[in-house]
């Protein structure tokens, strides 16, 4: 992948910034968020070209989730489900051996059914 507009990095894989800098997968004007990595810092400006680059730490804001939820409705955002698991012994493996094998692009979702 290169060029990408953004990446909101929630593993924190080993080098994964500098990886992420390296092979230009975030044009020059993007942004890099992370929430399981230090490697970015808190400074979200000290990457140029970068548009943003930092570490942040997640709070229970309302108002954010009120304007994320907004942007879902207005198909501003948009979130990709790589694939569903049932909520299964062997769906909780598989969904893990996804997770480890870092190749997915979207979400891993674990499917609790009402019955």
């Amino acid at each position: 992948l290169k060029g990408l507009d953004a990446v909101i990095d929630c593993v924190g894989e080993a080098d994964g910034f500098a990886r992420m800098k390296a092979g230009k997968v975030v044009r020059d004007d993007g942004s890099f968020v992370t929430i399981a990595s230090f490697d970015a810092g808190f400074d979200p400006k000290a990457h140029t070209p970068l548009a943003f680059a930092s570490f942040h730490c997640l709070a229970n804001k309302p108002a954010v989730q009120d304007e994320l939820a907004a942007m879902l409705v207005e198909k501003k955002l948009k979130v990709v489900v790589e694939k569903e698991y049932p909520f299964t012994e062997a769906g909780v493996r598989d969904m893990m051996a996804a997770q480890i094998g870092g190749k997915a692009m979207g979400k891993l979702v674990l499917r609790v059914d009402a019955n």
